[in-house]
């Protein structure tokens, strides 16, 4: 398997555990506490995108990964 394919099996999953997450929180609290959770991620992508001086999600790139 190349580095390429062992990459998209890691981005699938954690997709994958994203599902699962999103699933276990709506099976235990409901309807009200994805949107909370999601505010939360929201939140914390936008303040790591001020702190790394992207404006907008197209200002993210591999650039930012060093």
């Amino acid at each position: 398997m190349t580095d390429v394919d062992q990459r998209r099996v890691h981005l699938i999953d954690e997709d994958q555990a994203q599902v699962a997450l999103v699933q276990a929180i709506l099976a235990t609290v409901g309807a009200l506490g994805v949107a909370h959770v999601l505010k939360l991620l929201r939140e914390e992508l936008e303040v790591t995108m001020a702190l790394t001086g992207c404006a907008t999600l197209a200002d993210i790139d591999r650039s930012r990964l060093a």
